[in-house]
């Protein structure tokens, strides 16, 4: 990329991922991501649901990262939940950022 005189590059990451569902309910999922100009980052998490009457389903949501920086073990720790009813969901994570402090991430999906 260039501006004016000066350029540099764009940048780039690896990533690869993948999941294994253990059962009907139960997910694991990992995901390894390379920035060219940082160290490996691993992503690590877990995900349980539970169905209630078939239309409605609550998730609920374990993970670990390890580029947070923190203080403490547990700054790489995130958790989440989530309902669906039919083909509308809501989903709630939170993600802690070490010294940026934490984020609230909330999203509404609609299956058409």
């Amino acid at each position: 990329m260039k501006f004016d005189r000066e350029s540099f590059q764009l940048p780039l990451n690896l990533k690869l991922g993948g999941a294994y569902s253990a059962s009907r309910n139960l997910l694991f999922a990992l995901d390894i991501n390379k920035p060219v100009d940082n160290d490996i980052i691993l992503n690590a998490g877990t995900e349980y649901i539970i169905e209630f009457h078939g239309a409605i389903s609550i998730a609920a949501r374990l993970g670990y990262k390890t580029d947070a920086k923190g203080f403490a073990e547990t700054a790489g720790v995130t958790a989440g939940t989530g309902i669906k009813y039919r083909d509308i969901g809501f989903d709630y994570a939170f993600v802690p950022y070490g010294e940026l402090d934490s984020t609230h991430r909330i999203s509404l999906k609609i299956i058409f």
